[in-house]
């Protein structure tokens, strides 16, 4: 999987912290009912603007993993991390090959403004499917 040109990277943490401004993008985590005590992925966490919601929605008994392939965007979440004392969120940065996670620990794997490069994105996302064995699909 191919990752992000840095340039572009810090020109879309630009584009999102001016729409940040005007709206707030916690919302949409809204829909995938994460609830206190869970482990949430955040596949392709990119800039980190879902980190500090989803960390308090599963609060201090619950986990975040921070996961992209791109090094600008964990560190992204290091700052976020920092700047917000959010104990429960771990970054993770990914081969783009395997998601860096073991796909047994979450309990929901969220994707949000994220955009695949390459036929390899599916194959990843697939690795968490596999290992949900309740029926459910935590790929969302």
């Amino acid at each position: 999987m191919d990752r992000m040109p840095d340039w572009a990277f810090r020109i879309m943490a630009f584009l999102f912290n001016v729409a940040d401004f005007f709206r707030s993008p916690d919302n949409k985590l809204d829909p995938f009912c994460i609830m206190k005590g869970q482990t949430v992925i955040d596949f392709g966490s990119g800039t980190g603007r879902y980190l500090r919601r989803a960390s308090e929605m599963v609060g201090e008994e619950g986990l975040v993993y921070a996961v992209d392939i791109q090094e600008l965007a964990v560190k992204s979440a290091f700052r976020i991390i920092a700047k917000h004392n959010l104990k429960n969120v771990k970054p993770v940065l990914t081969d783009g090959i395997s998601a860096g996670v073991p796909s047994h620990v979450a309990d929901i794997v969220y994707c949000l403004d994220y955009v695949p490069h390459g036929e390899r994105y599916p194959a990843i996302l697939y690795g968490f499917e596999q290992a949900d064995e309740t029926g459910r699909d935590p790929v969302s």
